[in-house]
């Protein structure tokens, strides 16, 4: 019954009883001002003695409204007990014909053993909520993943969802414009609905790679099926045009160029040919839930109305697509002796696909056969290896080059034949390429353990942004017992809302889930840094630090600005003792160990002056001395010296 009163006509309303002093329909009281689900809920006030169904807040089913006694009611809702003295009872209930069902809920007065209140629910909860309704736009995925990349304490894992996500990349608006124009039946001319339903490939597939990534005997192939399986794949490389009469090599080239061998990495022209015939029938379709488990169930077809009745869009295979002649795959090909005799340098690693093999709906199974056979092959190791090293340790790995074979290495090209090996190892289950064995092998190197690995990338707009609010993070609960967050984001104000003037766009263009292109966002800083992208991290750091009470604060991000929050002020008084608060070396001091924990203090010495005389300067640049400065002076030297070292060069890299 419109839990979240987005819409004030209800049929029959709500109505205030005999003993509501209120009944005020408003954001939920979080932490940061945001509604816990939707856009709005429900603050009720009452007097004691709410104990008739009309003095309460109510409302009645009855004459026209009266539902068959045959149906069934659920009334659902939540709340948030805080602290308070006086005890009060709260009861839910649904009555008819005098039966009564209650439920007592007792405000929280004090427990044993509880350290902390409950925290208020997440603001981006009405972004998950979308999603798994299946009526989320493009910001609301946006949106959770940055959220989770800020609020997971799982961060290797968020690290590990957007590496992969970004690895087999898919593009947005692509899928939409399939929805709109592509299809044989009819289209969604509802722009709204087209977006949800388009979203909805890409939330399925980004929540499969984390399901994967979460088992701890995850290997590379459970990633490469997912994408394989994607429906946002299949429209992305065109394999749903993709047929045994006119072979698509879009996707047969991209899975060895860019998702498991690399440009030029052990195939040919003949094997792209090849290949694009194993992928021939894959379609994606509509089928009722019912059918929607299935690839080889009926789809919605003929006179239907697709878009009007119940049902998904999943993987579908088209028999009568599908090519049945025999594929060679690496035909003649032996792996390259720089691999030597441990990764099977020198060996045949050709593939046969029989066409007696390939009948009905048998077909379908060489795709897998085939992402079986890549996912191990010595070549999809290095690439993958190279990628994973780019990201963890510096940019300066490469693959095709490397001679496994001799015995003098590079660091670099020691750690990529580690990584191969440890990928070529049997895990728990068995199997090979398990992606936590690789990982080990790069975090127990020299290489990251070092120097080596220490501020030798710089960040991607995501990983900036991120880690800005990140840094000025720390969580405590407040006298309203509310958890509170001393550096937050609801994910919106960062990934963007309907525009382009959001964060991510303007310091690179790096607009998750529709990058044009189907290579992934780059690792190399290169690609990041110029003049102009600099200006925008400046000014986006800018922006977090400003009070949420500054009317310049919307200027640049609109309103979702305001949702990138930090006070480092708070931040500084929950860590440090009050002889700290007004010593400017010592505030100083502890932002820098804050912001470069890896960096030595001899590298720092210049921007730590730096730092001490901004704190010492008005806001006209005259001399003022920090150590007697009070108030909005106070929290406004701290903030802008904490934007002033999150904006130097050093920042820029991890």
């Amino acid at each position: 019954m419109n839990g979240d009163f987005e819409n004030p006509v209800l049929n029959p309303p709500w109505t205030n009883g005999s003993t509501v002093r209120a009944a005020i329909v408003t954001n939920s009281p979080t932490a940061d001002g945001l509604p816990a689900s939707g856009t709005n809920c429900l603050r009720l006030s009452l007097n004691p003695g709410t104990t008739t169904l009309t003095a309460g807040f109510f409302t009645q089913f009855l004459s026209t409204n009266n539902s068959p006694g045959t149906n069934r009611f659920t009334l659902t809702f939540y709340y948030l007990p805080v602290l308070q003295t006086n005890p009060v009872d709260l009861v839910a209930r649904l009555s008819a014909g005098g039966n009564t069902s209650s439920l007592n809920l007792t405000g929280r007065v004090s427990f044993p053993n509880v350290l902390a209140p409950p925290s208020a629910p997440p603001s981006i909860s009405r972004a998950y909520g979308s999603l798994v309704n299946t009526n989320a736009d493009l910001d609301d995925l946006r949106a959770w993943h940055v959220y989770r990349a800020i609020h997971s304490k799982r961060q290797l894992y968020e690290v590990l969802a957007q590496f992969f996500q970004n690895h087999f990349t898919t593009q947005y608006q692509k899928t939409r414009d399939y929805f709109d124009n592509n299809f044989n039946v009819s289209s969604y001319t509802n722009d709204s609905v087209r977006e949800a339903v388009s979203v909805d490939l890409h939330w399925r597939e980004h929540r499969r790679f984390r399901d994967a990534l979460m088992n701890p005997n995850c290997t590379f192939y459970d990633l490469l099926k997912v994408s394989i399986e994607s429906e946002a794949m299949i429209i992305y490389l065109d394999t749903l045009v993709n047929s045994k009469a006119a072979p698509n090599q879009n996707y047969a080239r991209e899975i060895m160029e860019l998702h498991t061998m690399g440009a030029d990495n052990g195939y040919i022209q003949q094997d792209i040919v090849d290949l694009a015939k194993v992928w021939t029938g894959w379609r994606v379709a509509k089928k009722i839930p019912a059918n929607a488990g299935s690839p080889f169930t009926p789809a919605l077809t003929g006179n239907t109305n697709i878009v009007d009745t119940p049902g998904s869009w999943v993987l579908h295979f088209t028999t009568n697509n599908h090519d049945t002649t025999t594929k060679r795959l690496f035909n003649s090909n032996l792996i390259s002796a720089r691999f030597g005799a441990e990764f099977g340098g020198g060996t045949s690693y050709a593939l046969f696909l029989s066409n007696t093999l390939a009948i009905g709906t048998n077909g379908f199974a060489e795709g897998y056969k085939v992402a079986q056979h890549l996912a191990n092959l010595p070549y999809t190791m290095e690439y993958l290896s190279v990628k994973l090293c780019r990201t963890f340790v510096h940019e300066d790995f490469e693959y095709a080059i490397y001679d496994y074979s001799q015995p003098n290495l590079s660091p670099e090209a020691q750690l990529i034949k580690e990584c191969m090996t440890a990928w070529n190892t049997p895990a728990g289950d068995g199997r090979k390429g398990n992606i936590r064995l690789v990982l080990n092998a790069i975090f127990s190197s020299a290489l990251f353990r070092g120097h080596g690995a220490s501020q030798q990338k710089v960040k991607t707009p995501l990983e900036y942004s991120v880690s800005a609010v990140r840094a000025l993070r720390i969580t405590n609960t407040d006298t309203n017992g509310y958890l509170t967050a001393t550096g937050d984001s609801d994910g919106y104000g960062i990934s963007g809302t309907n525009n382009n003037t959001y964060p991510l766009n303007r310091m690179g263009g790096m607009g998750l889930f529709n990058k044009p292109e189907p290579d992934g966002y780059s690792e190399f800083g290169r690609i990041w840094l110029n003049t102009a992208n600099l200006c925008e991290r400046m000014r986006f750091v800018q922006q977090l630090l400003m009070p949420t009470t500054s009317s310049l604060k919307t200027s640049d991000y609109g309103n979702a600005g305001k949702n990138n929050t930090s006070d480092p002020v708070a931040l500084l008084k929950l860590r440090t003792p009050s002889s700290v608060w007004n010593n400017d070396a010592a505030v100083v001091d502890y932002f820098i160990g804050l912001l470069y924990p890896g960096e030595g203090a001899g590298n720092l010495g210049r921007d730590r002056q730096a730092a001490i005389e901004f704190l010492n300067l008005s806001e006209l640049g005259t001399p003022s001395a920090f150590s007697s400065v009070t108030g909005a002076a106070y929290d406004g030297r701290v903030r802008s010296m904490v934007g002033f070292l999150m904006s130097l060069p050093r920042f820029q890299e991890q």
